[in-house]
């Protein structure tokens, strides 16, 4: 029992990027100081080991920092020895390189370059060491999965016998299933709490179903036996159970590291933004107030990430009160409600520049999916359950949808634009649609192309 005890609390240190940071941060000035006792054989002269203590702080911070941004605090289940090897590598490279210009361009030539050029092959055998060694160990104490396999007789039979004899232990078969009835599947899937699905044979519906695993039983993984036209096209197994190789058909969410940059680029970016689109909001506000009766500012309650509820701002491009008498509506092209300022607002985006304050506010991103009304969002998730995919994000004030979309693409196109983003998201595909959005809006400005 204290064995088991022992490897489960490992197991949470392995699993708390915050403990692991601290790991990693002593072995980095362990590293360090045991360069300079190889430098200077034991006996380091004061003036270079001060230099050392007054900016040990900057070093483990660059090199921390280049961890996170390489992934190894993702607690990823795909990674080999050779990508951690790969990660271990470009983060010390890089680290070491970032020092060094430092300490060159602030003159702090006290620092021993020797030192650095050590430390880099010290730093890089004893992470390699530690993070692989980690690595495996994480691996082999991952807890078991209960799979369910659904599907030919003969295939299935033959994946009992691999999740039986497969070292590393990470499937417990929980049932069996022929492939001619989803719903007893579905059934079998909440009795037994599996946590996974291996469909091992192509068939009608094949990818229909799994996305219907996915979205009916959030959490639970999703495994294909590929075809060869998959293999083809790019789907790259996530996995392989004795000869089978599977590919994994369930998204994994954005990752940590990924959400944080964003974080970061939208308050940084916003705040850049106010300064040129201050003055373009008070004439904004100005053209409104002068040409109809009612407020310049329009606040509507939207729907968020997770489907929290936050109030939209923009300017006000209708005539006030415009759905007393309709109720709930889409706006529409060529909309009557929409005031000859409003019209001009929203041709140039000018009415959406209030939405900066929702960014600063947490609430939505530069980039992501369009935020819509809960009314909307009820009855488009009745419509099509994938819907729901697009709360995995911030709501944006621009997005895929936007800049290839026309103003009056139903609902199920915007849907398969946002679901391309989400699935496919990283920082840069953000900054690729910010400037197709400078082009879109000045294209829609003049004339080039239909709302």
């Amino acid at each position: 029992m204290r064995g088991i005890k022992t490897e489960d609390s490992l197991l949470k240190i392995w699993k708390h990027p915050f403990l692991l940071l601290l790991l990693d941060s002593l072995l980095i000035n362990g590293c360090i100081l045991a360069t300079f006792s190889i430098r200077f054989l034991g006996d380091a002269p004061e003036r270079n080991i001060m230099a050392y203590y007054n900016t040990w702080e900057y070093i483990t911070l660059v090199y921390v920092i280049l961890f996170y941004v390489q992934g190894l605090y993702d607690n990823n289940e795909d990674d080999d020895a050779l990508s951690v090897f790969f990660k271990v590598f470009t983060s010390v490279s890089f680290g070491t390189i970032g020092i060094i210009a430092l300490t060159f361009i602030s003159r702090d030539f006290a620092f021993p370059r020797t030192v650095f050029i050590i430390s880099h092959i010290v730093l890089l055998l004893a992470f390699s060491l530690f993070r692989i060694s980690m690595q495996d160990w994480f691996l082999r104490n991952l807890p078991t999965r209960r799979v369910i396999l659904y599907g030919n007789p003969a295939r299935v039979a033959s994946l009992e016998h691999f999740i039986t004899v497969d070292p590393r232990k990470r499937f417990i078969h929980a049932a069996s299933l022929p492939q001619d009835n989803p719903g007893l599947l579905h059934d079998t899937i909440q009795e037994t709490t599996a946590e996974c699905v291996i469909i091992t044979d192509s068939m009608r519906g094949t990818r229909s179903l799994g996305f219907e695993i996915i979205l009916k039983h959030p959490g639970v993984a999703v495994y294909l036996v590929p075809e060869v036209h998959d293999i083809v096209v790019g789907a790259l197994h996530h996995t392989v159970l004795g000869d089978v190789p599977l590919i994994f058909m369930s998204k994994k969410p954005i990752l940590r590291r990924l959400l944080l940059l964003k974080r970061l680029i939208d308050i940084g970016l916003s705040l850049l933004l106010f300064v040129p689109a201050l003055p373009v909001l008070l004439l904004g506000v100005l053209a409104v107030k002068l040409t109809s009766r009612g407020p310049a500012f329009y606040t509507q309650d939207r729907v968020g990430k997770g489907g929290r509820l936050f109030r939209i701002i923009k300017l006000r491009t209708m005539v006030t009160d415009a759905e007393k008498a309709t109720g709930p509506m889409l706006s529409t092209r060529n909309d009557p409600r929409v005031t000859p300022v409003g019209k001009v607002l929203r041709q140039t985006k000018i009415d959406e520049l209030p939405q900066l304050f929702n960014v600063l506010f947490g609430q939505m991103s530069l980039v992501g999916p369009r935020p819509e009304r809960l009314e909307f969002v009820q009855e488009f998730e009745k419509n099509n359950p994938a819907y729901v995919e697009r709360k995995q994000v911030q709501p944006g004030m621009t997005g895929l949808a936007q800049v290839n979309g026309l103003y009056d693409s139903d609902a199920d196109m915007k849907l398969k634009y946002d679901l391309l983003y989400i699935y496919n998201y990283h920082p840069l595909l953000d900054f690729a649609i910010m400037y197709q959005t400078v082009q879109h809006i000045l294209r829609l400005t003049f004339g080039t192309r239909q709302v």
